[in-house]
């Protein structure tokens, strides 16, 4: 069998800043045979003259509209042929992400919530043949997840303070509103589809607003 890409899961940093991408295609073997390596395709061919291997993400928002950046080429994005599969990990960050020569924002920015479509893919650079994608959608709402955890920090303590001592007046909106956000979140994280995409980015969307 020839080489076939594959993708870990894909991880967002605490500070929504970076998604960790790393590949988890292996090195050949017999127990791997679709890995990198003889007899299939070398790292070594990555060399910015012979294979190309590329990271493109497409970004919809929660109002449905989409992006797609250009691809992210691997060797310019090391500075060298990988040697090992191990140096195969990418940390995506704003400032990678172009569009029409325009960074989707500065390195340090969050990304955007929404639905993620990434492709990785490995072409010959002389004629353009593909030799093998691998193609994962995945969710990402860092934003509006911290938004939530604030929320629910910021619940007054008196709202559980209370003893037959010492009595309080409660506002059942401080602490019933954050807990009906998170639900809506946790529904909308439970179950993450392509099937569901419409309908998960219709409740980023609602989430998105209640947590102005």
């Amino acid at each position: 069998m020839a080489l076939s890409l594959s993708l870990s899961t894909i991880q967002q940093s605490n500070d929504n800043t970076i998604l960790r991408i790393v590949d988890n295609t292996g090195s050949y073997s017999s127990t791997n045979i679709t890995g990198w390596g003889t007899p299939n395709t070398a790292l070594s061919t990555i060399d910015g003259s012979t294979n190309e291997l590329t990271i493109t993400v497409t970004i919809t928002n929660s109002s449905n509209e989409s992006v797609t950046y250009d691809p992210i080429d691997v060797y310019d994005y090391l500075g060298h042929a990988p040697s090992d599969v191990d140096d195969l990990i990418i940390y995506i960050t704003p400032n990678l992400l172009l569009s029409s020569g325009t960074a989707l924002g500065a390195e340090d920015d969050e990304l955007p919530d929404g639905w993620y479509d990434i492709e990785y893919s490995l072409d010959v650079i002389s004629t353009g043949a593909n030799i093998s994608t691998y193609e994962v959608q995945i969710l990402v709402d860092g934003i509006v997840r911290n938004k939530i955890y604030d929320m629910l920090l910021n619940i007054p303590r008196r709202a559980y303070e209370s003893t037959p001592y010492r009595i309080y007046t409660h506002n059942w909106r401080d602490l019933t509103y954050p807990l009906y956000v998170r639900s809506l979140f946790d529904a909308m994280v439970a179950y993450v589809t392509p099937a569901r995409k419409n309908e998960i980015l219709e409740m980023l969307n609602l989430v998105e607003r209640l947590t102005l």
